[in-house]
């Protein structure tokens, strides 16, 4: 017991002793979080290898069982729909690379569909040179039952203290397998 400003204060210190925590079940089918290390797990974090690392892809592919006779995947980078291009405006003027990113995943819409068709949404921004940046945005657990995520990658380069877009590409993560076309089947 402490006493604080007059009160008789009760701190209780409560210590998980790892009672039902573990699991005996040596058949477990679906791995937990901690699985064996894979190779996004040797990817630092705030490195330029890291910035497009989608980390629940990977878990995916590890908690399929091969019994299912799917292949979760990921398509390659390609360049995005003429329309989606669109929403990036010219007038839009941001003096730094994150607020530019932030900016265009408004435009796009897809704050809309966070808490709602897609679980997390997470936006990085490596900055290569004071004039030059990669920015992405990583969506996760799309509510589809081909397309897991999206991820959007924009080459970024400052031009007169304004950051414009070079360069948007788009790639999808799939829950089932890449088609041979290169799209979530």
């Amino acid at each position: 017991m402490i006493r604080h400003g007059g009160k008789r204060v009760i701190f209780l210190l409560l210590a998980v002793l790892g009672i039902g925590c573990g699991t005996e079940n040596k058949d477990e089918v679906l791995p937990g979080p901690a699985a064996a290390a894979t190779a996004t797990d040797t990817v630092a974090p705030f490195t330029r290898e890291g910035l497009e690392v989608q980390r629940e892809m990977t878990l995916l592919q590890q908690r399929t069982p091969p019994s299912l006779e799917l292949k979760p995947g990921t398509t390659a980078w390609r360049a995005m729909e003429r329309s989606d291009q669109q929403a990036v405006s010219d007038s839009t003027r941001h003096t730094l690379p994150g607020a530019f990113l932030s900016a265009l995943v408004l435009s796009l819409g897809w704050p809309d569909a966070l808490g709602d068709a897609v679980w997390e949404q997470t936006i990085r921004v490596w900055s290569e040179s004071d004039d030059s940046a990669v920015g992405v945005v990583l969506q996760w657990g799309m509510q589809d039952d081909a397309v897991a995520g999206r991820d959007l990658r924009v080459q970024l380069r400052l031009v007169n203290g304004i950051w414009h877009a070079e360069k948007l590409e788009e790639r999808f993560h799939c829950r089932r397998a890449v088609s041979a076309d290169g799209v979530c089947s």
